[in-house]
Parts: structure tokens; sequence; C-alpha cells
């Protein structure tokens, strides 16, 4: 098998085998120091640090050394929850049920690194407005993205719901729900 070169690097960048830099169209960037090599060609309105890649690289690219785009997560979370959101007031009527947007759940027996316990706010809650009994618990996710690791534990070991001020059936001060392992279930959409 032959083996070829790649020059292609980290968001659109090109590899320059001279210079042992990455281009981006407008600008070098030294991946070795983490930096543009080149002032920003728009000066202070591209922010104090002429010579900064992005605020956080893992959310943040620079594709052509100009300005900065936030990676796509938060734009197709924000497309996928209201296209859940309808699947579920379709299946669950607004009479006889209240869904609950981003429930803080606490997972049983679980406390992090400060001594607080651990919690998990899936994106739906659905609520029997009869019963007060939880019926559903929801996360919307795009494509093939997991269970982040708190929704892993909540489905592992359940969890308690203490009510919440935005619940008119369970509110805050509520006696505390249980939910059962393996409860939370996940939504894919297409985003």
């Amino acid at each position: 098998m032959e083996s070829f070169e790649q020059n292609l690097r980290y968001a659109g960048q090109y590899f320059d085998n001279e210079t042992g830099l990455h281009f981006n169209t407008f600008r070098f960037y030294d991946p070795q120091i983490g930096r543009f090599i080149m002032p920003d060609p728009i000066g202070l309105l591209g922010g104090v640090n002429l010579y900064q890649y992005a605020p956080n690289p893992l959310v943040w690219i620079d594709p052509w050394g100009l300005s900065v785009v936030r990676d796509n997560y938060n734009t197709a979370k924000t497309l996928s929850e209201p296209e859940v959101l309808k699947q579920l007031q379709s299946k669950y009527p607004s009479a006889q049920y209240e869904i609950l947007e981003q429930p803080r759940v606490y997972i049983n027996g679980e406390v992090g690194p400060t001594g607080k316990a651990l919690y998990s706010n899936p994106d739906f809650m659905v609520i029997d407005r009869n019963s007060g009994n939880i019926i559903d618990l929801v996360d919307a996710k795009n494509g093939n993205a997991p269970f982040t690791a708190n929704q892993k534990l909540l489905n592992e070991k359940g969890g308690t719901f203490k009510g919440s001020s935005r619940s008119a059936v369970l509110p805050r001060g509520s006696q505390a729900k249980q939910i059962k392992p393996n409860s939370l279930r996940q939504i894919r959409t297409s985003c």
C-alpha cells in the first residue's frame, strides 16, 4: 500500500511543508504555540489579542483566519428540541399532562467532587396532571449523539425529582418523586 501526504489540518487549515505552519486563507497558524503568527487583519475589531486563534478551540473555529465561528452543537440543539417538544405535545395533550422543560433530576447515590449531589437536566419531563406521576422523561438527541455522563448515571441508578418552580403540578417543595433506572429515553432528530 502506498502512502500519501495529507496536507489538510484542523478546521480547514492547509499544511505548508516549507514553513511547517498551517494556512488559514488570510493568515498562518502555528500549531506549536496555538496562535496565528500574523496579527488579525481587522485589527482590534477582532479583539484585544491580535494573534489569538479562538477563545476556546474545542467550541470555536476560525477557518479563514478572520473571525471565529461557534460550532453547530447549540444550533442543532435549538433545532431538535422544538421538534421533540412538538412530538410530545401531540402525544400528551396539555389538558391532561404538563410538559416540563429542563427539569433537575438528582441522581440516586451520586455526589460530585465538591460534595454536592449530582444531577441531570433531561430536555423534557411529562407529568400527569391528575396523579402527579412522572410518565415520561425524554432527551432530544441529534444524529448519533450519546447520553452525557450524568444522563448515563441517571439511567443506571435512577433519580429523584424534588419539584420545580416552573411546574404547576409538582412545584418546588412538593413530595419528591422517584425515577426508576432506565426511565430516560432518547428521541433522535435529523438535525
